[in-house]
């Protein structure tokens, strides 16, 4: 069975492998984890909200701090991956240009796995995860999973229209390929 590219979201097509039963702990440990995360994600927004409405009482401050949080997303994404410039990865394979490998600090033939996570377009990161030729480790993924879980927790409700449908989906991408990758190195070897 193949996943193919149907609809309005193209993600590609996929090499299938069974699951066994010893892969459903790792289900529910991810659910669980995406439960707690949503419920703390919805805990905090609603207390940063309620500040919002306390102290956010005029349009020039909601305009101040759309621009602030604009500024601190922009350094975030641009700034972050000199933290993982040692992190360069060989581009492996054929990608098909189903993801748009960054190359940020890199030497030509190598990408920076955050800074692709990051640089590109919210489609194409969700395609960079699910590319079988991507390969991420923990230090990426983890402050990619941060910066999109902290930033979508204190935009989400801000004076410009943002949605969580993508933000959630990329949460949740970050958090399964690290569950992934832990799987990958620590139970089947």
């Amino acid at each position: 069975m193949h996943i193919t590219n149907a609809g309005l979201i193209k993600f590609g097509s996929y090499i299938q492998t069974p699951y066994e039963l010893q892969d459903f702990p790792f289900f529910i440990i991810l659910g669980i984890c995406g439960g707690l995360l949503g419920s703390f994600f919805n805990y905090i927004n609603y207390e940063v909200n309620v500040l919002r409405k306390i102290y956010l009482n005029s349009n020039w401050k909601k305009v101040l701090e759309t621009f602030f949080l604009t500024t601190l997303t922009a350094l975030l994404i641009s700034t972050a991956p000199l933290i993982t410039r040692q992190s360069c990865q060989k581009i492996q394979g054929n990608s098909e240009m189903e993801t748009e490998f960054i190359q940020y600090t890199c030497d030509d033939g190598y990408y920076s796995p955050l800074a692709t996570l990051l640089l590109n377009p919210e489609g194409s990161t969700i395609k960079a995860f699910l590319n079988q030729n991507a390969i991420f480790e923990y230090n990426p993924l983890l402050l990619h999973f941060l910066i999109w879980y902290l930033m979508t927790i204190v935009t989400y409700g801000t004076a410009v229209p943002a949605g969580l449908f993508l933000p959630g989906i990329l949460v949740g991408c970050s958090l399964g390929r690290m569950l992934g990758l832990f799987i990958e190195t620590n139970i089947e070897h």
